[in-house]
């Protein structure tokens, strides 16, 4: 157990107790700021747990506290539900559209862009970019650094396609959001998540390539399609 308060109890999900609260259960009902499932216990005791697991629950001793935490919208938990950089940064995303800039100027000092170059060709923008993040080795790159090449991509790619940015809940018990740009018959643009697959299962990251393939995925491009193929050759 992390914290003990006079209403409510933080329980680790890795704790073997909380599998036995759950065989206890009575009935359970859905959350609906957050899709966790309720379960009642009996005794006036609740155990909430998040739909998308993360490190913690939370056991409540009555129902009024529970119904407190769930009508402000936020649960009293130690810390990160999941060490997710987009958790860190929720606030930061949730309010994306002015926040933008920030990402950009700050991937345009971390890796020394020519400004000059933003009125050039998107091709030529994401060359660059490439470029210069390489030559920092991709293996040195943070969570942070990721992030925000992802949402300068993204912006870049906003922009080409006249496009708009999209939000999707990550329902941890206080959920965050996974940025992206969404198409009208819903396809998603999501630079950050592909690059960072790339750098951490496969330690490279060729932005230009992410780039069109996420591009022809967007357009509905059947992959490797006469369509498919003719983006990926474009330079």
């Amino acid at each position: 157990m992390l914290n003990t308060q006079p209403s409510y109890e933080i329980i680790e999900t890795s704790d073997p107790r909380l599998e036995e609260m759950l065989d206890t259960r009575i009935r359970v009902e859905k959350c609906l700021t957050n899709s966790a499932n309720i379960y009642h216990l009996g005794n006036d005791n609740f155990v909430i747990v998040p739909e998308i697991i993360g490190k913690y629950a939370i056991l409540y001793y009555d129902r009024s506290t529970l119904d407190e935490h769930i009508e402000n919208g936020h649960f009293p938990l130690p810390g990160p539900e999941l060490d997710d950089i987009l958790e860190t940064e929720k606030e930061n995303i949730v309010n994306i559209h002015s926040c933008i800039e920030n990402y950009m100027k700050y991937v345009e000092e971390r890796f020394d862009l020519d400004t000059n170059i933003k009125n050039s060709r998107v091709e030529d923008r994401l060359a660059h970019l490439n470029e210069r993040v390489n030559s920092y080795k991709v293996t040195n790159l943070s969570d942070f650094d990721l992030l925000s090449i992802g949402l300068y991509v993204n912006e870049i790619f906003r922009i080409e396609t006249k496009s708009g940015w999209s939000l999707t809940s990550v329902n941890t018990l206080n959920p965050y959001w996974i940025p992206s740009i969404t198409s009208e018959n819903g396809k998603n643009f999501n630079f950050f998540g592909k690059a960072y697959k790339s750098v951490k299962e496969n330690q490279v990251l060729d932005i230009p390539t992410l780039y069109k393939m996420q591009k022809a995925y967007f357009l509905g491009y059947e992959p490797f399609s006469k369509e498919f193929w003719d983006l990926l050759k474009q330079h």
